[in-house]
């Protein structure tokens, strides 16, 4: 089953420039697998080291945050539209 990934501009350098992937896989953690395979690094920086999402980045599936679903285990089905998000912080208040 293959699902269409929006990639964040700070992450373009990994997939060379690709601001769209396609991957297959049944879960979001399959698919950060997958990504990882393609583009070596990713995961690293997709996933904490306790191997949660990195408080830097949403992965919202169809728009919906996985976070409030079930989170890497959220299941994936043929034609949805996965983004990652990167979480962008800083200024003055």
């Amino acid at each position: 089953m293959a699902v269409s990934v929006k990639i964040p501009t700070m992450l373009l350098k990994l997939t060379g420039n690709r601001t769209d992937v396609k991957v297959g896989a049944k879960n979001v953690r399959q698919l950060i697998e997958a990504i990882d395979r393609k583009y070596p690094g990713m995961k690293g920086l997709i996933l904490s080291g306790d191997g949660t999402i990195n408080h830097h980045f949403l992965i919202c599936i169809n728009e919906e945050d996985v976070r409030y679903l079930q989170d890497l285990d959220t299941p994936l089905s043929n034609g949805d539209h996965v983004e990652i998000v990167a979480s962008i912080a800083g200024g003055d208040i």
